[in-house]
């Protein structure tokens, strides 16, 4: 009887273990397969196994089971199909042969998430789909945009709003060829405009960063009438909220503003670009107050670790905003090295790493349209007469940067001495 007992229990703990869900086992299985597709091209030409075939089978199973009624078997075939997208293997035959059966799941999946972490990863799912989809692909933004403001302005997720949020700017951004119906609607969510729709400050700061993703493609006038019509004072206003996160989305999205500013009248003082900005001067004095507090704050009601973090980012928005040195940052991806020079290619380039992950790196190699956004060319890395001439190009890419912000500060301080000192430290 004691064993029989015995090997009962074992029975239904080995059936409970079968059952749970576990991002453990998830992970394992994903990270067998990227190990398996990882290198795509680099094994031997007579290997048994052709990796990205196995990629694009295992990825073909995730999305077949995304429309099972299990709530963790659609997890681990949405977690499953993102870590497959995220890879660096060309997955897109496969993706295209089950863009139906995708369309359908996501979008059930956006409106009525079981869990939030549902919701979210069938969100990200569909902002990786935007890079397979490319541009002009108006149809594409169009039919997940409703279940998305639905996701929006309904669900009880917070996280989830957040992402749909995201995902509305980046879709369109990358898809669509007027992206005016999602930027109206993103400045109604900073506005709080949409009437009996709780609208929290995270959720304000992820539309303020969506509408300058969106607003980009724009002319520069169309963009400074729209700052006029409370974007920019709500910017202004996230400065002065207490959560470091806010206070930086804030400082990148005034930056990229000034730059727009910039565009239209360049070489003028920084109170002559705020008031192409914002019809209110005392909310522009505000801005750069706030911008120039939060750099030398020495309040030890602030941690250690967020005033750090304050002044590493907001240290270039300053010197941008007040001084005129515009930004610069360099990334090394696979297959071409990335220079940025302006806040706007700043924020392109952060927001395609939110959304690629571990991806990112290979985005070049994977995804035409980042080639484009970036305008860069993808050079093979096993191709070295390709890879010295790279090499050389980077050199001149450096060498016309330089001049570039020499020839920019040099301008600067001619308007500084031009203006008496107005609008600069």
């Amino acid at each position: 009887m004691g064993k029989g007992k015995r090997k009962g229990n074992e029975s239904k703990k080995s059936k409970a273990v079968d059952n749970e869900y576990s991002d453990n086992d998830i992970d394992y299985e994903v990270a067998s397969c990227v190990s398996q597709v990882g290198s795509c091209g680099e094994a031997p030409y007579d290997e048994v196994y052709d990796e990205s075939s196995s990629a694009a089978d295992m990825l073909s199973e995730h999305i077949d089971n995304l429309n099972e009624k299990k709530s963790a078997t659609r997890m681990q075939a949405l977690n499953g199909t993102l870590k497959c997208l995220q890879s660096n293997c060309d997955v897109s035959d496969s993706v295209r042969g089950h863009m139906e059966t995708l369309n359908r799941a996501l979008v059930r999946l956006i409106r009525s998430a079981s869990s939030e972490k549902e919701g979210i990863l069938a969100v990200q799912i569909l902002c990786v789909l935007a890079l397979e989809m490319g541009p002009d692909e108006d149809s594409f933004f169009e039919a997940y945009f409703p279940a998305l403001k639905y996701a929006i302005t309904r669900s009880e997720y917070h996280d989830l709003r957040c992402w749909a949020v995201k995902a509305v700017s980046f879709v369109c951004f990358i898809c669509a060829s007027d992206g005016y119906d999602a930027l109206n609607f993103c400045e109604e969510v900073i506005s709080q405009a949409s009437e009996g729709v709780y609208v929290p400050t995270s959720l304000q700061a992820v539309a303020l960063q969506a509408w300058c993703l969106l607003s980009s493609t724009m002319p520069p006038d169309v963009i400074l009438q729209r700052c006029k019509n409370s974007v920019f004072a709500r910017a202004a206003a996230l400065l002065e909220e207490s959560e470091t996160e806010h206070k930086i989305i804030s400082g990148g999205c005034l930056a990229y503003m000034w730059e727009i500013a910039d565009k239209v009248a360049p070489n003028v003082s920084t109170d002559v670009s705020g008031g192409l900005l914002c019809d209110d001067p005392t909310v522009v004095d505000s801005a750069l107050d706030s911008i120039r507090q939060i750099i030398r704050d020495s309040s030890k009601r602030v941690s250690k670790r967020d005033k750090k973090e304050r002044k590493a980012a907001l240290k270039s928005v300053e010197d941008w905003i007040l001084h005129g040195f515009p930004p610069s940052e360099s990334v090394r991806m696979i297959g071409a090295d990335v220079t940025v020079n302006s806040f706007t290619e700043i924020l392109v380039l952060s927001t395609l790493r939110d959304v690629l992950k571990d991806g990112f790196h290979s985005a070049l190699k994977c995804y035409p349209v980042v080639r484009d956004i970036l305008e860069v060319e993808y050079v093979d890395p096993g191709d070295i007469e390709a890879a010295e001439s790279r090499d050389d190009m980077r050199f001149m890419h450096s060498y016309r940067n330089k001049l570039r912000n020499s020839h920019r500060r040099q301008q600067r301080a001619d308007k500084h001495l031009s203006h008496g000192g107005s609008g600069f430290e």
